[in-house]
């Protein structure tokens, strides 16, 4: 299966081609949303599991902490790179699953 291959890729093959199979699996999702969605607009995607799948409540006593990493670590300039880079695409998909929710979920 094709979906799969992606996440066994050795580090640094994943390119362009993945990134688009990926955002081509999102389409095919009924709702798309991010963690961010869910603590920024958290009315909004309840709103939305309750229409689409029939949840009530679902994010009624959840809390999404908006900073996970520990403050006292830092990366030097070089790694910040390095990992900047390693997630490029990530960040890439990241940014295109919250324009699917704002562009298509949001009311207007």
């Amino acid at each position: 299966m094709a979906q799969t291959a992606v996440y066994r890729a050795p580090l640094k093959t994943i390119g362009e081609q993945e990134l688009k199979m990926a955002m081509d699996i999102l389409l095919q999702y009924e709702i798309v949303f991010t963690f961010d969605d869910m603590r920024d607009r958290p009315a909004a995607v309840d709103a939305l599991l309750r229409k689409h799948m029939g949840w009530q409540h679902p994010f009624r006593n959840i809390s999404v902490p908006h900073n996970v990493h520990a403050a006292n670590k830092q990366l030097t300039d070089e790694q910040e790179q390095y990992f900047t880079e390693l997630n490029k695409w990530d960040l890439q998909l990241y940014t295109y699953a919250k324009e699917l929710f704002l562009n298509n979920w949001l009311p207007t």
